[in-house]
């Protein structure tokens, strides 16, 4: 299939348009300037009109972090995914509820429309892939989880569930300095927590990060710590959150010796009202994160502090 190179900021528009389905795509773009982005039509007037019922896709490639990201029109209408000839629920779903219905009054597509869409989602990812050796597919709507695995291999892997912020606005925070160099002093903020502050992530918090969140190796850590909030006792970090790659927030995790003081709330909040505050940022900005289907204790923790369950989306690659 022919895919079509895109000056990236130039596709926000009508990719904001289908927010909160979109919104792996539109953070991987907004948050990685040397994205690149590939689109199933030409720039710029033969963009699809909103109105139209025209079929379309998106990629976006992050090389900092060897994946992509993808979003198909069809996705805005769709809840949980269907199976293509029975219209029922297939088995990388379950039969929970999503807070999150279709956005905006899309019909909900036929088995005919999903099937065609899978067909098209493949051959786009065959396009623009193999140039890309070893790149992971990520954050992929769970509808087109089988007919990607069939292009690119691997295993199944657990799906996760999307949970997105509350969309009112965030309270602002006063911008805080860049972080120091590692020969720095410690840096007395405003931001008092019974002892603690409210931190950027500061050379040498990586060694614990890795040690506690683990899912990244420990140079990825180091690289992010300009993205992390941080509380912190003096000097080192007791509870702490990243953003990654396509936006959305990861490694949220507090020492067993400070919880129940609130912190997640406090490192989380403080995070969001960073990236909301970026000039960058789309208006309304709204926070996400992926949870691993099963993982209730984690669930738990946040549709505590607010935020609402979405779609469910999985990582495909060839291990």
């Amino acid at each position: 299939m022919k895919v079509y190179a895109h000056d990236p900021t130039s596709l926000l528009p009508l990719l904001e348009s289908r927010l909160p389905a979109s919104i792996a795509v539109v953070g991987a773009i907004r948050n990685n300037p040397e994205a690149e982005v590939f689109a199933t039509f030409s720039p710029p007037a033969s963009s699809p009109n909103l109105s139209s019922p025209e079929e379309w896709m998106v990629v976006a490639v992050v090389p900092s972090a060897r994946q992509l990201r993808l979003f198909h029109s069809l996705e805005a209408s769709l809840n949980w995914p269907t199976n293509e000839s029975t219209g029922k629920s297939t088995d990388e779903s379950t039969s929970e509820p999503t807070d999150h219905e279709r956005t905006g009054n899309e019909p909900t597509p036929t088995p005919a429309a999903i099937k065609q869409a899978q067909a098209t989602v493949a051959a786009v990812v065959l396009a623009v892939l193999p140039q890309r050796a070893g790149y992971k597919l990520g954050a992929v709507h769970v509808t087109w989880a089988e007919s990607l695995r069939a292009v690119v291999g691997g295993p199944a892997h657990t799906p996760c569930t999307t949970f997105l912020s509350p969309p009112a606005p965030l309270a602002p925070l006063a911008p805080l300095a860049p972080p120091p160099p590692a020969s720095a002093p410690d840096l007395d903020l405003d931001l008092d927590l019974d002892g603690l502050v409210l931190d950027h992530g500061r050379p040498g918090d990586e060694d614990l990060i890795h040690e506690m969140s683990g899912y990244r190796t420990r140079a990825w850590y180091a690289a992010h710590l300009a993205q992390a909030s941080v509380a912190r006792a003096r000097g080192g970090p007791v509870a702490w959150v990243l953003t990654v790659a396509d936006g959305s927030v990861g490694a949220l995790y507090t020492l067993p010796s400070f919880r129940r003081r609130g912190l997640a709330k406090a490192v989380l909040a403080h995070r969001l009202a960073r990236m909301g505050a970026d000039p960058q940022a789309v208006p309304g900005f709204q926070g996400f994160c992926h949870v691993e289907v099963g993982n209730n204790a984690s669930e738990a923790m946040w549709t505590g502090l607010g935020w609402t369950r979405g779609h469910r989306v999985v990582w495909i690659y060839d291990e």
